[in-house]
């Protein structure tokens, strides 16, 4: 399907809006990764922050532990914590970035140092001047204000740690709400494009068709009228057919009675009419025997034409003579009849058709011939004088009485 100037259009916002909801998708996944960096960022340095406050705590265990006991083994976390205190304290540094952090963490390396030297005074009193001696230096509070020195910049630490990241997580949550909402109106924007460009497609489609279907209906049109018109035609030549025909059943000198297939009457032409005495619309559906009364003229019995035959196998019914036709109103005439099938198309047997003519004035004729021609064999028979007859072309020889 060839795209038109608008839907090429479409397709376009449709292609650079995709190419924008995922630019916006992966613009997404990368904050939601640099969110992540800088919560990791947040939470190593609170994880080393703990890691410190407890070796400091652990140190200070272990000088506890010897002041009450004197025992050498007491100390042994106090010096791994010597050795490791100023890592932790450097490591921390590295894991913090942020400018609000590095005063807190630059007095926390002074009172890390100063904590650890006042617990180093104390052990070497211990070991020298005796547990009171120790006793009463640490009850001085001298180290107990160190960590809770130590214990404040800590927990500033923290709470600036805490605060950056809270920040990052409402900044995280705007990014994404931001994000969140730029992805809907995008995919939004896709839809209805799709859906736009679906609704012109359709709509194209719809056009086309239908004037497609248009053209159609016009060729059908056209079709339908030469169809109407030659039906017409054929009608008209049926009906000047049909019309030829009546007249020329009713015209033609001998009667005619044409009946169907269970022997009732559909047609009576007008000789027909005259001699059976029954017009056709009173013949019209009636049986045949009823209407073509006829008996022999010798014996007076019923005389029939054998019109099962001429239904049932098509044969021709030869004419039927010394035939009395009785009409209606009692009048008779001699006819000659015949019988023959009518068939349709497909040579099936529809009906027949019964013709028959008056034959009383012929048969009047042919009585007055018999009897002429009785007369004169009569004279000739009783004359005594001699008769010469003379043809054309020869004479005969003289006959005597």
């Amino acid at each position: 399907m060839k795209l038109t100037k608008n839907q090429l259009v479409v397709l376009s916002g449709a292609a650079m809006l995709l190419v924008t909801w995922v630019t916006a998708m992966f613009w997404t996944f990368g904050n939601m990764a640099e969110a992540a960096v800088l919560s990791d960022h947040n939470i190593q340095p609170r994880m080393s922050s703990a890691e410190l406050m407890s070796s400091l705590q652990d140190a200070e265990t272990a000088e506890r532990g010897f002041i009450a006991t004197g025992n050498l083994k007491s100390l042994e976390p106090f010096y791994a914590v010597n050795v490791q205190i100023k890592d932790e304290l450097s490591r921390l540094r590295q894991l913090t970035k942020s400018r609000a952090v590095s005063p807190h963490l630059d007095a926390m390396v002074l009172l890390v140092d100063n904590m650890m030297q006042q617990l180093a005074s104390v052990i070497e009193t211990r070991r020298e001047q005796g547990q009171g001696a120790a006793t009463a230096l640490v009850g001085q509070g001298q180290g107990k204000r160190t960590m809770d020195g130590i214990r404040n910049e800590m927990r500033s630490v923290d709470a600036i740690l805490n605060d950056a990241m809270l920040g990052n997580e409402a900044q995280l949550k705007l990014t994404l709400q931001r994000q969140f909402n730029l992805l809907v109106l995008a995919g939004f924007l896709a839809l209805v494009t799709v859906v736009s460009f679906g609704f012109v497609a359709k709509r194209k489609s719809r056009q086309r068709l239908d004037g497609q279907m248009g053209l159609e209906a016009q060729h059908l049109l056209k079709i339908q009228q030469k169809t109407n018109t030659t039906l017409q035609q054929v009608n008209d030549s049926l009906q000047a057919s049909e019309e030829k025909l009546s007249v020329t059943r009713y015209s033609i000198g001998d009667a005619v009675i044409a009946i169907d297939t269970h022997q009732r009457v559909t047609l009576v032409n007008t000789a027909a009419e005259q001699l059976t005495g029954w017009s056709q619309a009173q013949a019209l559906g009636r049986g045949v025997n009823e209407i073509f009364h006829i008996v022999n003229r010798e014996t007076r019995k019923p005389a029939q034409i054998s019109l099962s035959e001429t239904l049932k196998h098509g044969k021709v019914q030869g004419m039927v003579s010394h035939t009395v036709l009785i009409a209606k109103n009692g009048n008779e005439c001699n006819i000659a009849d015949s019988c023959a099938p009518r068939r349709n198309r497909n040579s099936q047997v529809i009906g027949a058709v019964l013709v028959f003519r008056d034959l009383t004035k012929e048969y009047a004729l042919q009585q007055s011939l018999q009897d002429s021609a009785a007369l004169v064999q009569t004279i000739l028979s009783t004359v005594t004088d001699c008769i010469v007859t003379l043809h054309a072309r020869s004479v005969s020889a003289p006959i005597e009485s």
